[in-house]
């Protein structure tokens, strides 16, 4: 006879222990009662009560424990009374078996199959959740690693899931605010290739991940870690720097200062330049550019005119135009080579096989937005450059204006 057969056999007869004077008078059930206590047990195992519980009586071994016929497990779901065959099979119980359980071995039997359905469950739900190792270090590997890791720009690291679980929520707010990877490109203007964002995927991804508690997954599953080129990403071939480190109060508002840095001798053709301060806690966010050589002012940090300031730091007296165009040295430009902000990535002419003239006798100015932290410092920002020793196939020319206006 199969299981199935067995339990929809008719029950024998329910034998009463005369000694046990605790155990209620048998009865019979109306079909009408067994069906008003059938509830939805989809997620949960039934409540027993007085009036819906299997009666029991018979031997407690574990080879008479078997429940057996639609009477005596009146509101069970099939699936839990499948799971009691089955346990009832390992504690080799034969199949024709009609002996009945007591009352506890039967909590026994129901919570053993509970437990198997949650057991099952949380292993369908553990296997949907991302996790650092397998799913998220992938996407942070190629999205935030270059300035989230030890001596770069970013304040923290993602390298290590130790490291980046902290921030597993602010991870979920900036990229669904689209603050993070940093792009300031308006969309409404066009796509561009080199656009540094997170497909939808990896949205879903890193918010799943931080919905469900950030797990860190087996370290099976981590990928080799990536190799990054310490200090520079190009290799340059002349690098030049500030002529002396510029101090930094602990405190206040930074006037913008300009700093002139000798430029090169000959024409240069540079294929790709990168900025890098020395200290970019405290740089906001500096701008390069060229103009002629004026013998009249030094090399280094220039003059700044402290403007007065309202109690949030903003200038009262702005800068007009035309005043910008008389000032030479005091922070003005009229176009710029390359913009530094934390992230940036080195502007690079060489996927294009094209090269930037830098003219002979011109020179490199740095336009600096310092902001204190709370701690005095300095800073020495260095410029890299990568040149060609003849022209280019290609020469990159930029749409706005670069080299700053003659008096």
């Amino acid at each position: 006879m199969s299981i199935s057969d067995y339990l929809n056999s008719p029950a024998p007869a329910v034998h009463v222990a005369k000694t046990d004077h605790r155990r209620p008078p048998k009865t019979t059930l109306p079909p009408q009662s067994i069906h008003a206590e059938k509830r939805n047990f989809a997620t949960e195992p039934p409540e027993l009560t007085e009036n819906t519980r299997p009666v029991f009586s018979g031997p407690t071994q574990p080879n008479d424990f078997l429940a057996k016929s639609r009477a005596r497990t009146a509101g069970i779901p099939r699936p839990f009374r499948d799971n009691i065959a089955v346990i009832s099979r390992k504690f080799g119980a034969p199949p024709r078996l009609r002996k009945r359980p007591t009352g506890a071995l039967m909590k026994i039997a129901l919570s053993a199959a509970l437990l198997t359905t949650l057991i099952g469950g949380a292993a369908l739900a553990s296997a949907a959740t991302p996790t650092f190792n397998k799913e998220v270090l992938p996407i942070l590997q190629t999205n935030c690693q270059g300035c989230h890791r030890p001596g770069e720009v970013a304040p923290m690291s993602f390298m290590t899931y130790d490291s980046t679980r902290p921030w597993a929520k602010a991870i979920k707010t900036a990229i669904l605010a689209k603050k993070m990877p940093p792009w300031f490109a308006d969309e409404r203007y066009g796509h561009w290739a080199n656009a540094p964002k997170m497909t939808a995927k990896d949205v879903e991804t890193l918010t799943a991940w931080a919905d469900n508690g950030a797990p860190e997954g087996s370290a099976k599953d981590r990928p080799a870690p990536v190799s990054f080129p310490e200090g520079w990403q190009i290799k340059p071939d002349l690098v030049v720097q500030m002529p002396e480190a510029f101090p930094i109060p602990a405190k206040g508002v930074l006037e913008l200062p300009s700093i002139i840095i000798q430029g090169f001798d000959k024409d240069t053709w540079v294929t790709s330049i990168e900025v890098r301060p020395s200290n970019p806690a405290v740089v906001h966010h500096l701008v390069m550019s060229l103009r002629p050589h004026n013998p009249k002012l030094s090399y280094g940090a220039q003059p700044t005119r402290p403007k007065e300031r309202d109690a949030e730091g903003a200038a009262i007296q702005r800068v007009t135009r035309e005043e910008d165009s008389k000032r030479v040295g005091d922070g003005s430009f009229t176009g710029l080579e390359t913009v530094w902000v934390p992230g940036t990535p080195a502007l690079d002419f060489r996927q294009y096989n094209a090269a930037k003239l830098i003219p002979a006798g011109y020179d490199i100015v740095l336009g600096m937005h310092y902001t204190p932290n709370g701690t005095a410092t300095s800073d020495q920002t260095k410029v890299g450059f990568t040149v060609l020793t003849e022209p280019p196939a290609r020469r990159f020319v930029p749409v706005n204006r670069t080299v700053h206006r003659r008096r």
